[in-house]
């Protein structure tokens, strides 16, 4: 079982790496130290998922949690708009959902939608699935920061409807 509680901690390093490559896209302009405010995202994103996940049964509603933590955290620590701070969580949680998503599809067409194990009465999810997850989010991580790290665009109101 510990190996799939190091798996779990992998995934959720690879989640607060992402929202730290989203922060630095699109979040410029710090109210406090740049320092202080690119690591308060990956920290609040973590303690986030451990107080869901492991400390109460809360763990479903871990994304609405979050997008409101990293909205309000958005405006408190940059100079966004409101609008700004939305398309930002939006961004996020698209970054982390989707490679997961498309494992899962992918995984349960091999594995005929047989995607967990039973270790110790606890059903958890095949060691593949986490591992492949990993990498796909590494790999759309890169892409994003690479794609992302000169963006300049002042997005508008009418964007975040679209």
């Amino acid at each position: 079982m510990w190996f799939y509680n190091v798996l779990d901690i992998l995934c959720t390093i690879t989640e607060a790496i992402s929202i730290f490559v989203i922060a630095e896209c699109f979040c410029v302009t710090p109210r406090f130290q740049r320092n202080v405010s690119r690591i308060i995202f990956p920290v609040a994103h973590t303690v986030i998922v451990v107080c869901l996940t492991f400390f109460t049964d809360l763990g479903a509603l871990k994304m609405f949690v979050g997008i409101f933590a990293f909205m309000v955290l958005g405006k408190l620590c940059y100079r966004i708009v409101f609008h700004e701070c939305i398309v930002f969580a939006e961004m996020f949680y698209m970054l982390i959902l989707l490679p997961e998503a498309v494992v899962v599809a992918l995984m349960s067409f091999i594995y005929n939608g047989d995607v967990t194990n039973i270790i110790g009465n606890v059903p958890v999810l095949k060691w593949e699935l986490y591992v492949l997850t990993i990498l796909l989010r590494s790999i759309c991580i890169m892409i994003t920061y690479y794609t992302l790290r000169n963006y300049h665009y002042k997005l508008q109101r009418k964007d975040v409807l679209v």
